[in-house]
């Protein structure tokens, strides 16, 4: 019988899981209490994540509540599934040279060639899981 017990992942293997994927969620405070989430488009360097976006109101949203959470899961037939959430501190870079180092290291935007904002967020705190999962039936479909 399989089990259904959670465990806990290393630091380097939360990283090591965090670097083979490119797509996480950002959830940000906006204002009042209210909080959202982004789907984004990252890459790994050392221990921190760089996001690239455009300007507009996640980027405004960065500079006034710094303090972020950053979520990213992985799932495929066959495999165990895992999560990693980290809490970081988002730090805009406004080195005109970044946009040059993200390129470098594969982070393109997604959707046009327009997002030359470059996020560090800087890891606080770091939690990572990997579970079983079980194959559902395909008449359960």
């Amino acid at each position: 019988m399989p089990t259904t017990d959670t465990a806990a992942l290393s630091v380097d293997q939360a990283w090591e899981r965090l670097s083979r994927e490119n797509i996480g969620r950002l959830v940000t405070l906006i204002s009042g209490g209210v909080i959202d989430v982004y789907p984004i488009n990252y890459v790994c360097r050392g221990h921190t994540i760089l996001i690239r976006t455009h300007p507009g109101m996640k980027l405004a949203t960065l500079a006034v509540f710094p303090d972020v959470v950053f979520e990213v899961d992985h799932h495929a037939p066959g495999q165990a599934a895992w999560s990693v959430v980290v809490r970081a501190t988002a730090r805009i870079v406004t080195d005109s040279r970044a946009v040059t180092a993200a390129d470098g290291l594969g982070l393109h935007p997604l959707v046009d060639g327009d997002a030359d904002e470059i996020v560090v967020l800087v890891p606080t705190a770091l939690t990572a899981r990997e579970f079983p999962t079980r194959e559902i039936a395909e008449e359960t479909r």
